[in-house]
């Protein structure tokens, strides 16, 4: 009887894998009540940390989450509402963005913005989003109640 015969395949891996120091940190930032949570809990692993912002009562999530091969860190942040006229909570917030969470169960300071948009309140929402890239890391907007908005006769070219 012939023994079947055996393939090999290939696969090319990066060497340099984001992984560990490298690991790229993802903030996801917005106004309140705009579903940051939301696609926390859905992106999170098992693994969840919590914790506060220094000298504040701020509560912070932050877990790891896979993409392909790569991981990446992911942080829910407090709330935002403006980085002008700051009141205490968009202070503390301010500061994380901008030096990240010192210490044991802390992170690092974010590379990439992630901005929850409610779609049925665009114009607050995008007054932050102008706010936000005036700290010169990249910002991905993530539109959140499409259908909410649809359903109230607003319509948005996302491509656009």
């Amino acid at each position: 009887m012939n023994a079947p015969a055996i393939h090999e395949a290939r696969v090319a891996v990066p060497a340099n894998l984001l992984r560990g120091r490298r690991r790229p940190q993802i903030a996801l930032v917005g106004l309140p009540h705009t579903g940051k949570s939301t696609i926390f809990q859905a992106a999170s692993s098992t693994e969840v940390q919590s914790g506060r912002l220094d000298g504040s009562a701020l509560h912070f999530d932050a877990c790891r989450v896979e993409v392909g091969l790569e991981q990446a860190s992911l942080v829910d942040l407090p709330p935002l509402r403006t980085l002008h006229d700051l009141e205490e909570t968009d202070h503390q917030v301010l500061m994380a963005l901008l030096g990240g969470q010192p210490g044991d169960g802390g992170f690092k300071v974010p590379d990439v913005l992630i901005q929850v948009v409610d779609a049925t309140a665009l114009e607050r929402n995008l007054a932050l989003s102008q706010e936000l890239c005036q700290l010169g890391k990249p910002l991905v907007i993530a539109l959140n109640r499409l259908d909410e908005a649809r359903e109230k006769g607003i319509y948005i070219n996302a491509e656009a």
